[in-house]
């Protein structure tokens, strides 16, 4: 390849470069672009609504607050959102189960009241009787 191609190519690469990072503006994470995907529309409960008003509500009742820390960072109700939606493994980590007694599932005391799906997960069987037995006693 002559010096005229290779310094062609490079500047094409380089043009590209420049374009994507241009591209990418503020408020997108790792390739999503968080405003907008919360500008979204999405029918709940016979209403239509943005999509960021249901991601913070859903967080709200799961969680009892519409953000949250992890890995040394905000996470925000549509970032939950989409993560949960796009990125199942990041999500399955995130400490978002509020659980106040957990000898209630055998798991170790700690002062933290949140955990992750992935803590949960090999406690769901148990999660179900407990669950199952609530409805039962709350009806009888």
């Amino acid at each position: 390849m002559s010096a005229a191609r290779m310094a062609t190519a490079g500047a094409v690469v380089l043009a590209l470069v420049g374009v994507a990072s241009a591209a990418v503006r503020p408020g997108r994470l790792r390739g999503f672009d968080v405003d907008a995907f919360g500008h979204l529309p999405v029918l709940d409960g016979g209403r239509l609504k943005p999509i960021d008003s249901l991601a913070r509500n859903s967080l709200l009742v799961i969680r009892g607050r519409q953000g949250f820390a992890f890995e040394r960072r905000s996470v925000s109700a549509d970032e939950w959102l989409l993560e949960v939606l796009f990125r199942g493994e990041v999500a399955d980590r995130q400490p978002i189960f509020v659980i106040d007694d957990p000898d209630v599932l055998g798991l170790r005391q700690t002062s933290e009241r949140y955990h992750s799906f992935q803590v949960l997960e090999p406690h769901l069987q148990e999660i179900q009787r407990q669950a199952n037995s609530a409805v039962v006693d709350r009806a009888g």
